[in-house]
């Protein structure tokens, strides 16, 4: 089931609506609802507990991007926290580059004050492996600037002496002058440095292909550094493997990448044979990215994929759609995968409805659409696919409709015969997702 997306990987789901309506409040009452909605997301942030309901708190504060001072101090306690996921972190850092020039301060204290590799350094361990970096505190700190873009120009003199840390290692400068790049010092000994560990395969270059990934790098890339990503296009083992990296670096880039289309069309057909989803998400992804013409056909593709695992789409398969969603989907594939919900083919449809709850708010103009087919579904698992879709899409206006389905929920469990304790779970679900957008629940069941 879908909700397996929100239940496993919420505590880092994308995005967040831009603003909560009044309905039919006057307008004091509803200011003082705002209010308490606001109070309410600072007080699930600084209690630090990844629920279900954190994770919504946290790309709501994005969305409406009204954070203080307070809110942006619960997220870097958080991100900086030694006992956190990767993917939690990496979350986080975006959640704190949303914060812009009132980001910016607290960003800049704690690149001060920190050493790069210092995580490594405490270890003991004599030789840096690729992966270390994913354990440093300073590294997403450098991956929030990097986000931020030229709004963070007033990072360049700390980072460039961060630069200079004795004993510095290669991955972390390779970040360091992503990040640089990213905010405007095209200097040809940050290029240099990058495309030269690019070409030699090293460690940095891996390394300097994530950042550029997670951080948006676009506009300073080049036609050498895009050479370089479609060299090494192409699939191996594990979540990191280069080839995926590759491809959703070059899907970044846009149409700047075109190059590497006729690439990525055979490498979707080899993978299609393989079977192997991991790479069909990504790989679909950043060719609909990368051209225009072939973008439907990529996303359903990508769905399809999705959609065809049903309720076993974890593992592998939802760290794939966590990265698109972060990564990939623009305002054009959003409004292709919202339109995909009238496919005929209903994997395509369990796929759009996977990559919508991933999306979270960024895609709440899809809520009506999916209220809809919650309400006509006589079908369980698609019912609680929808259900943990709208947990983290609908604001607290949709409760009320909400609730209602819960009479007709109740009036399918004792009508059929077959699955009656399978439709009092879809009940559980729907209590839940309103629970989360109340910011109520307390755990994840």
């Amino acid at each position: 089931m879908f909700r397996a997306f929100s239940v496993v990987l919420l505590a880092f789901l994308l995005s967040a609506r831009a603003a909560y309506s009044g309905g039919l409040e006057t307008q004091p009452s509803a200011e003082r609802h705002a209010g308490d909605r606001a109070q309410r997301l600072l007080e699930v942030l600084q209690s630090q507990k990844i629920t279900s309901s954190y994770a919504r708190a946290l790309e709501e504060t994005v969305a409406t991007r009204e954070l203080s001072g307070a809110h942006i101090q619960a997220m870097m306690d958080a991100m900086l926290g030694e006992r956190r996921n990767k993917l939690v972190k990496l979350e986080l850092s975006r959640a704190v580059s949303a914060g812009g020039k009132v980001a910016l301060p607290y960003l800049l204290h704690e690149l001060e004050r920190r050493k790069p590799d210092e995580a490594w350094r405490n270890r003991g361990r004599p030789e840096h492996h690729v992966y270390d970096v994913f354990f440093e505190p300073f590294w997403y700190l450098v991956l929030s600037v990097g986000r931020m873009g030229k709004e963070a120009q007033e990072a360049i003199p700390l980072l460039k002496k961060k630069l200079k840390t004795r004993g510095i290692s290669s991955e972390m400068e390779a970040s360091i002058r992503v990040a640089l790049l990213n905010l405007g010092d095209t200097s040809r000994k940050n290029m240099d440095f990058i495309i030269r560990h690019m070409k030699e395969r090293t460690e940095a270059g891996k390394i300097a292909v994530l950042v550029m990934t997670w951080t948006g790098a676009a506009e300073w890339v080049d036609d050498r550094i895009i050479k370089e990503l479609c060299e090494r296009l192409g699939w191996g083992p594990g979540e990191y493997d280069e080839g995926v990296f590759a491809a959703l670096a070059l899907g970044v880039m846009g149409e700047r990448a075109k190059s590497a289309a006729g690439a990525l069309v055979t490498l979707i057909a080899n993978a299609d044979s393989a079977k192997d989803d991991f790479h069909i998400i990504t790989f679909n992804a950043a060719l609909a990215r990368i051209e225009p013409s072939k973008r439907k056909a990529a996303l359903r593709s990508m769905l399809k994929c999705i959609g065809h695992q049903g309720p076993r789409a974890l593992g592998g398969t939802a760290v794939a759609m966590y990265h698109v969603a972060m990564s990939l989907i623009d305002e054009e594939s959003k409004a292709e995968i919202v339109a995909l919900l009238d496919d005929p083919d209903i994997e395509v449809v369990y796929g759009a409805v996977g990559m919508l709850g991933m999306l979270g708010f960024r895609a709440r103009e899809a809520v009506p659409r999916l209220m809809k087919l919650l309400s006509t579904s006589a079908d369980v698992m698609f019912s609680k696919a929808i259900a943990g879709a709208l947990a983290v899409m609908a604001d607290e206006s949709y409760v009320p409709e909400l609730e209602k389905q819960l009479d007709r929920i109740d009036r399918e469990a004792s009508e059929n015969v077959r699955e009656p304790l399978k439709w009092k779970d879809v009940r559980k679900d729907i209590k839940r997702a309103i629970s989360v957008i109340r910011l109520e629940e307390s755990m994840d069941d």
